[in-house]
């Protein structure tokens, strides 16, 4: 055993072989759930971590910690579409995601429109090919093609539509969510300056059968619900039943103090 340790040490390139090969078995067969992002066109073309020139339309992701070129199977939660994609960059940079895919591999996802989907990471394999590294200060602050939080309204369209923080919402029905399961998303429906229009969707929702959240938060009122990973896609199809198109699975609880509307 000591001459085997001894033989590894005196070649790194073995050491860094049977590192890679560990870690790689550790995961395999083994399943992460989390959120899902993608990046496009503002990458296109420029340099990953790993060297090689970013693609959108390759089956390529960012992975924070899994080597360069292990195969995973991604799956989306919604919708059960799989995707088999190389990690070829590192990413992404935000605690409520635990992979950015290419725009290709979200197309085949279908989730290109809402930015992010609930996902489950598989790993299948891992080729040893070697790729240049860069420094770890390239290309790496990304900015994600999810909607950002809209103080203002863009247009006068319907009330309901003021100003959607994230352009989601987040909404949830009692008989949709047992009380002995724990919450894992929050789907946003909108973020409203004027109450009245938080109190309106509040109503319409709840009319829908849907037990409505609202919460207060500096000067928005902003209307979801939480919701586990099994009731997501039933969830989001009575939100759309009530009227409310844009909505956004948050990983993280909307922020604010929740206010009684009865």
């Amino acid at each position: 055993m000591r001459n085997l340790i001894y033989a590894i040490a005196r070649d790194n390139r073995n050491f860094v072989f049977l590192f890679v090969f560990f870690f790689i078995a550790s995961h395999l067969n083994s399943a992460t759930v989390g959120l899902a992002s993608w990046y496009g066109e503002a990458f296109h073309g420029k340099i990953t971590a790993n060297g090689e020139k970013f693609d959108m339309m390759a089956l390529t992701a960012a992975h924070k910690e899994l080597p360069f070129n292990t195969a995973v199977r991604v799956t989306n939660l919604l919708n059960n579409r799989s995707v088999v994609v190389r990690i070829n960059d590192r990413g992404p940079f935000r605690k409520d995601r635990i992979i950015d895919l290419s725009k290709h591999a979200a197309e085949k996802l279908d989730f290109l429109g809402i930015g992010v989907a609930p996902v489950k990471i598989e790993v299948i394999e891992s080729t040893n090919e070697k790729r240049p590294s860069v420094s770890k200060s390239s290309d790496f602050k990304k900015e994600f093609n999810t909607p950002e939080i809209k103080e203002e309204s863009k247009t006068k369209q319907s009330e309901e539509n003021v100003s959607v923080e994230n352009k989601s919402s987040n909404l949830l029905a009692d008989y949709l969510i047992p009380a002995d399961k724990e919450t894992d998303f929050y789907i946003q429906v909108g973020s409203y300056r004027k109450k009245d229009y938080a109190d309106r969707a509040y109503r319409i929702l709840k009319k829908a059968g849907l037990f409505v959240v609202v919460n207060s938060h500096g000067p928005f009122y902003t209307v979801f619900i939480p919701t586990n990973a099994d009731d997501i896609q039933k969830n989001i199809e009575l939100i759309k039943s009530a009227g409310y198109k844009d909505t956004l699975i948050r990983k993280t609880k909307v922020p604010g103090e929740s206010l009684i509307m009865d």
